[in-house]
C-alpha cells in the first residue's frame, strides 16, 4: 500500500502543487523544480537503458516518483535557500545535495551496468574465437 502511494500519490501530489504555484501565478521555484524534475528522470531513464535484461523495462514505472522527488527538491531549494527563516534555510540548502545525490546514483548504476556489459561482451567475444579456433581444428 505505502509503495503504491508513493508510486502513484508523490508524482500526483507534485504535479498538484506545480500547477497550484503556475495558476496562483507564484513562479517562485518553479523552473528549478522542473529542471530537477527533467535531469532526474532523464538519468533514471539512462540508466535503465543501459541495460540488456529484458526485464529492465519495468524500471520506467519508477520514474515519475523520482522525478517528483527532485522536483520536490528542487522546490525547497528555490523557495527556501534564501530564507530568512534558519530551518527554511537549512532544508531549502539540503535539497541540492539530495538532488545531487539522486542524480548521481542514476549515473552510478548506469555506468555499473555499461561496465557489466563491456565484461560480458569480452567474454563471449573469447568464447566465439574459441568456437572458431575448434571449427578450424575439426575441419
Amino acid at each position: 500500500m505505502i509503495f503504491l502511494l508513493a508510486l502513484f500519490g508523490l508524482p500526483l501530489a507534485y504535479l498538484i502543487a506545480v500547477a497550484s504555484l503556475l495558476f496562483n501565478k507564484d513562479w517562485r521555484g518553479v523552473g528549478w523544480s522542473l529542471l530537477f524534475a527533467a535531469i532526474a528522470g532523464a538519468t533514471g531513464v539512462w540508466a535503465i537503458f543501459q541495460s540488456r535484461a529484458s526485464t529492465a523495462g519495468i524500471g520506467i514505472i519508477a520514474i515519475p516518483m523520482t522525478g517528483a522527488v527532485a522536483g520536490f527538491l528542487g522546490l525547497a531549494f528555490a523557495r527556501w535557500r534564501t530564507s530568512a527563516e534558519p530551518l527554511h534555510r537549512v532544508v531549502g540548502w539540503a535539497g541540492l545535495p539530495a538532488f545531487l545525490l539522486l542524480v548521481s546514483f542514476n549515473i552510478a548504476q548506469g555506468e555499473k551496468e555499461k561496465s557489466k556489459n563491456r565484461s560480458r561482451d569480452i567474454a563471449q567475444d573469447s568464447i566465439y574465437k574459441e568456437i572458431a579456433r575448434d571449427r578450424e581444428m575439426i575441419d
